[in-house]
């Protein structure tokens, strides 16, 4: 038995607006097909609809009757903003209307005895295929009737056209069904690549870096000032020099976390204390964190340290860690001073291997993942 399978994808699109430059018309063309046309339903003796799309001051559309409209048509909606009346006979009163079926009107904006030199406002958002001028009355009459003369008219507006948009920027969505069949499943094996690492130098140009993106990055609890930001601790300026992470001295809870968007097994820190002598900033126990998302930590470490002179090195060893992680942390819980609320780090050496997931085979694997192919069915 064939599998199908049913899921729904949604489809974010939005609007594209771009300027529209109304094109000279020599004939009334075809609405509703490639190109811009019109069209009207009154047209007396040969005084055509085009007449008034013509540019020419000196011909125009002339109705035979009053009611009556002037349409037109463009192959891409039209968003329009105003319609300028260049030139007429008398006066005008009706609306201007809008449809994309040349069936159903919809009301977009109304004019009362207006004529050459008038402009007609239209304050709609909404794009048509179709507009017309719905004319209801004319000023301009003789003993058979009332007629409409329009010379010369413009069209401002811009072309609305729908493109592909994103989740984050989009006007409108639609939901589609698909239906999947499976044409096959091949299992695709994975195995772990362990390789040493060289932690990054930072820099004034790197700054901290951004922790949870794809490349080395370094934040603290709390800095000091612009002079002692987190990755001065990891610029390896610490033979000579004031490059030092300094908190800011008034938090109860401190700590360094490093980030590396690939795994991480750290085995030893390396630590230069403070380069100040007899600071009180020297951190003198603590733990070591690591987390998988930077939010729910794991204690593996408790640590203490006595070397207090400025710019000494003493180490936290890890050597029985075993895990692989992408944070670690190093939480302060006491300073040389005994009041737990400044730490400062000349510098922070690291040693250790990263774990990176590669291919492998079917005799050769830590874990496989089974992928099926699927035909689309229209």
């Amino acid at each position: 038995m064939m599998k199908i399978i049913k899921t729904t994808e949604r489809k974010y699109y939005k609007y594209q607006y771009d300027s529209w430059t109304q094109p000279p018309q020599s004939v009334d063309g075809v609405m509703g097909r490639n190109s811009f046309a019109v069209e009207t339903d009154s047209v007396f003796n040969s005084w055509k609809a085009y007449r008034a799309f013509d540019n020419n001051d000196s011909t125009s559309w002339h109705s035979a009757k009053v009611p009556c409209y002037l349409a037109w048509y463009n192959p891409i909606p039209l968003k329009i903003s105003s319609i300028n009346l260049i030139k007429t006979q008398k006066e005008i009163t009706g609306t201007l209307q809008g449809s994309n079926d040349n069936v159903n009107w919809v009301d977009l904006a109304s004019f009362t005895t207006i004529g050459t030199g008038s402009t007609i406002t239209n304050s709609s958002n909404e794009a048509y295929f179709y507009h017309r001028l719905n004319i209801s009355y004319s000023t301009y009459a003789d003993a058979y009737g009332r007629y409409a003369v329009i010379y010369t008219m413009t069209i401002n507006a811009q072309t609305r056209q729908i493109v592909e948009g994103t989740s984050s920027d989009y006007d409108f969505y639609r939901d589609i069904n698909l239906y999947k069949t499976v044409q096959r499943t091949e299992r695709k094996y994975f195995k772990y690549s362990t390789s040493s690492w060289t932690r990054p130098i930072l820099t004034d140009s790197t700054g901290n870096g951004t922790v949870g993106a794809s490349s080395f990055a370094v934040q603290a609890s709390s800095e000091s000032s612009s002079s002692y930001e987190a990755w001065r601790a990891m610029n390896d300026k610490y033979i000579s020099g004031n490059y030092n992470w300094l908190s800011n001295g008034s938090d109860t809870t401190n700590w360094y976390e490093i980030y590396n968007e690939i795994p991480l097994n750290i085995t030893n820190f390396h630590i230069y204390n403070y380069s100040a002598t007899g600071s009180s900033a020297v951190p003198t126990a603590g733990k070591v964190q690591i987390s998988d998302d930077g939010t729910t930590w794991t204690d593996i470490k408790s640590w203490t340290n006595s070397t207090t002179g400025a710019r000494s090195q003493w180490d936290i060893s890890l050597s029985s860690n075993t895990a692989y992680s992408k944070y670690y942390r190093i939480l302060f819980t006491a300073n040389y001073a005994g009041n737990n609320t400044l730490y400062g780090l000349n510098e922070l050496q690291i040693t250790a291997t990263q774990k990176k997931v590669i291919e492998g085979t079917s005799s050769d694997y830590a874990f496989y993942v089974d992928v099926e192919t699927y035909n689309i069915l229209d």
